[in-house]
């Protein structure tokens, strides 16, 4: 369910960036899978518990402002959670509008944009490994996520 709400081709092609281009579709398609598998299997679990310890629920969730160019298909939306010790935490939540729905494409926490954290991290992963190896690491780390 949670994968209908992401943009998931869009961020495979930012995560990547130029060795997006450069990839089969094969490779392309068993890297959209199994990189969205790790972000659903590693950021999901932490996001419910975090929303149950918080009691957080709908009524505690704000749409503090929309950032929007009126020609753009990207939109900015500041979430704010309102936690149960009185703190809030804004969030960034970024859309594209693609096949008539938007769809999150990349998410901040504390400044740092989901999107960019990965393409530094899969850059230097690939100066010194190939593209199959770092669809297996992340099928290998998918999998054990779902252990955990």
């Amino acid at each position: 369910m949670l994968r209908s709400f992401i943009d998931v081709q869009h961020i495979c092609h930012s995560v990547l960036n130029n060795d997006w281009e450069t990839m089969t579709a094969q490779q392309q398609h068993d890297f959209s899978v199994v990189f969205c598998n790790f972000l659903v299997h590693s950021y999901g679990p932490r996001l419910l518990r975090y929303l149950k310890q918080q009691h957080i629920r709908e009524e505690n969730i704000e749409i503090h402002s929309i950032n929007q160019s009126p020609a753009s298909s990207f939109a900015v939306i500041q979430v704010r959670l309102l936690e149960n010790n009185g703190e809030t935490l804004d969030i960034p939540v970024k859309f594209h509008f693609v096949l008539g729905k938007w769809k999150v494409c990349d998410v901040a926490m504390n400044g740092i944009s989901l999107v960019d954290d990965y393409r530094s991290m899969f850059n230097n992963m690939l100066r010194n490994n190939t593209i199959s190896d770092l669809i297996g690491t992340l099928a290998y780390q998918s999998e054990q996520l779902q252990v955990a």
